[in-house]
């Protein structure tokens, strides 16, 4: 059993590479976006790609990423750059979003500073030292994804998606274009382009395997397929699926509106133009 557990690792190694835009270090890819984004965003981004934002626990990594992010990121209107940590966790004590130990740190002079929403980590392209920053602004970031293999007879959904073995079905977007919130419209029609549609909800145990996803942290929304076109009498799914669970936030009713979200407190509906983030669902290969 462990010369087969062995090979197998070793064969992972063999066939592994990592992203188009990354570099590879140890067994994990640092992989530089140049598209500026809020944190919550950039957070999901790497979701996307089975990563998170980078978490950092030594000098030498610090000054690779800053080496690294000074020759990405030369275009960058920012000064600085998104990594993993944040006080949106746990707002009494720096985090990282991959969970990870918060055992090294690098604040320039002076901070972090104790100000209500500043809490999330920013790099000082020029001199590698971290801030405290306004997570909504906008800016470049840094993920850190598993490698991806070239050739794994097991995997049964595309790469950055995740596979929930209850529905045989694949969850996410396409890791290689930069997606943000979008209406819920233009949210199914994306992911109709690679052969999927928003994801449609069909027991507890999918929907929290929805909410695993960390986006819904911040409490904006995401959308799934559920719709209805006469004001809440009968519901139908964008994949054509039977609408057969529903689980409403708690004194919440549907209302006039059409499309409906997910949250931490189950769902709602909203109006079908305003943007939020979103997951595809698909079956598996």
């Amino acid at each position: 059993m462990l010369k087969s557990f062995l090979l197998l690792n070793f064969i992972y190694l063999i066939f592994a590479i990592c992203p188009q835009g990354s570099i590879q270090w140890n067994s994990n890819c640092f992989f530089f976006e140049t598209n500026a984004t809020e944190f919550a965003v950039a957070e999901i981004s790497c979701k996307s790609m089975s990563g998170n934002l980078v978490s950092v626990h030594d000098a030498f990594t610090n000054a690779l990423l800053t080496g690294e992010a000074s020759n990405n990121f030369q275009q960058s209107t920012e000064v600085d750059f998104w990594i993993g940590g944040n006080l949106l966790m746990n707002a009494t004590k720096w985090s990282w979003m991959d969970n990870s130990p918060f055992d090294f740190n690098d604040w320039k002079k002076g901070e972090p500073q104790n100000i209500t929403g500043l809490g999330c980590i920013a790099v000082s392209i020029n001199a590698g030292t971290w801030s405290s920053q306004d997570c909504l602004k906008k800016k470049s970031y840094v993920c850190d994804v598993t490698p991806k293999p070239t050739m794994p007879p097991f995997v049964k959904c595309p790469w950055g998606w995740a596979y929930y073995e209850p529905t045989g079905s694949c969850y996410g977007v396409n890791y290689t274009v930069h997606v943000g919130p979008l209406s819920w419209t233009a949210a199914e029609q994306y992911c109709e382009q690679y052969g999927a549609h928003l994801a449609s909800v069909h027991s507890y145990d999918e929907l929290s395997f929805l909410n695993s996803y960390d986006g819904y942290a911040w409490g904006g929304g995401t959308w799934i397929g559920l719709f209805t076109n006469d004001g809440g009498n009968s519901w139908k799914n964008s994949d054509n699926s039977t609408a057969d669970y529903f689980d409403w936030a708690p004194n919440q009713k549907p209302t006039s509106y059409t499309c409906a979200y997910i949250g931490n407190d189950g769902m709602d509906m909203l109006d079908c133009n305003r943007a939020l983030l979103f997951l595809c669902k698909k079956k598996d290969y």
